[in-house]
């Protein structure tokens, strides 16, 4: 008859764990707040890997313990794989997800340019393509960057990422219109028209404020 090994068990429990905090990460939608969401491929291949691992784990269970004892040292990863996929579970009901295509702004405002990932590039051509984008309105998400340069400007912000967060870059425009006691870092739906005056900025006509999206981040698709 074969004997238990509690240490075997609780290597089993700890890639059980690992392969439910990937699938928890990418069906919540959190897990494109850390990469880019061209790599999400590569953890569905984590998934696959680690469930191989485990079902090989699960015969090892029922084998002789080794002479060194490992069962306290793996305690503490236990534990805080038990609690992070608690959490992970749990934060998505908590936390704001209130999506930009859902939001009153747009229901109101059908005729803007909406900012998204597939077409965030834009910012970066309205300079240079005045006569295009000037005059035209614009819906965009991100936080509010007070500008300590100009009380007449404010700059509102979202990040762009590429890979992961390690080269994440902010994405900025300047915004006219809005009330100045707004609090650094709220995040702000606007719509509004694009100006120009030594540098392109926005004549916010509507805007409204809300929590923190689901997803953070603008995705460069690699």
């Amino acid at each position: 008859m074969k004997k238990f090994n509690i240490d075997e068990l609780i290597w089993f429990i700890i890639l059980i764990l690992l392969d439910l905090s990937i699938v928890f990460l990418i069906r919540s939608g959190n897990i494109t707040n850390f990469v880019s969401s061209d790599m999400i491929i590569y953890f569905y291949l984590s998934i696959i890997i680690l469930s191989v691992f485990t079902v090989f784990q699960f015969g090892r269970i029922f084998t002789i313990k080794r002479r060194v004892e490992t069962t306290n040292k793996f305690i503490p990863l236990t534990f805080t794989l038990c609690i992070g996929v608690i959490l992970l579970y749990l934060f998505p009901l908590l936390k704001g997800n209130e999506d930009i295509n859902e939001n009153l702004l747009l229901k109101n405002h059908t005729d803007a340019i909406i900012i998204n990932s597939e077409n965030y590039d834009i910012l970066n051509k309205i300079e240079e393509h005045r006569d295009e984008y000037e005059g035209k309105n614009i819906l965009f998400l991100g936080y509010i960057d007070k500008d300590e340069n100009s009380s007449d400007f404010m700059i509102i912000t979202r990040q762009m990422i590429k890979c992961c967060q390690a080269d994440k870059e902010k994405l900025q425009i300047k915004v006219k219109g809005i009330e100045s006691n707004l609090e650094e870092g709220q995040w702000i739906n606007i719509y509004g028209r694009i100006c120009f005056d030594n540098d392109f900025y926005v004549l916010v006509e509507d805007y409204t404020l809300q929590d923190e999206p689901k997803d953070i981040y603008f995705h460069e698709h690699l």
